[in-house]
């Protein structure tokens, strides 16, 4: 089984295909300066006849250009790791605020993409980056289940008195706002 892990931010796309169960990473890379002058296609793919690195500097006005471009060498019959997007299983998505609805890795329905859509606020220079990436990743991954991992589910089983006593009350209860603190019960 193919894994496909993406960290789409603002003007990058950060991405592995893992193998799956032996955890092997079989291609791994970057985007950068998407929208940008400059932009460019970091890849390096690791074939049974070798690692092969690749650097392109191209007009990459979007992420779906961007993505496409990764898929395209994904698939590429001489440096590709796979034959075609069908080959990929599961798209895994960084999303950095996933709020209080989310406390753990969530399959993306449209119910779900509608409520990180609703968190935009909360991270507003990653969650929409994160969204879109899904969008793009749902339309060249059309068979592989797409999943969501966030950065605040780690924070989820903090005791209250820890997530409520750092800020004013109403950022909690207007705005669902916690602070991400350690809270150490020793």
């Amino acid at each position: 089984m193919n894994i496909f892990v993406i960290n789409s931010g603002s003007s990058s796309i950060k991405y592995q295909l893992i193998s799956m169960p032996e955890a092997k990473v079989i291609c791994v890379g970057m985007v950068d300066r998407i929208g940008l002058e400059g932009a460019k296609i970091e890849y390096k793919a690791f074939l049974p006849s070798g690692e092969v690195s690749l650097t392109e500097t191209k007009r990459i006005p979007d992420h779906a250009s961007g993505l496409n471009a990764v898929a395209e060498l994904l698939t590429d019959p001489k440096v590709g790791v796979i034959s075609n997007p069908d080959q990929v299983h599961i798209v895994g998505h960084r999303v950095v605020h996933g709020g209080e609805q989310f406390s753990k890795t969530q399959l993306i329905t449209k119910e779900a993409k509608a409520k990180i859509k609703e968190l935009f606020p909360l991270a507003p220079l990653h969650n929409p980056a994160n969204y879109l990436g899904i969008e793009v990743a749902e339309t060249i991954f059309t068979n592989a289940n797409q999943v969501a991992v966030f950065d605040t589910a780690f924070h989820q089983t903090m005791p209250e008195v820890a997530y409520r006593m750092a800020i004013p009350n109403e950022f909690y209860e207007k705005h669902g706002i916690r602070p991400m603190v350690l809270w150490d019960e020793s």
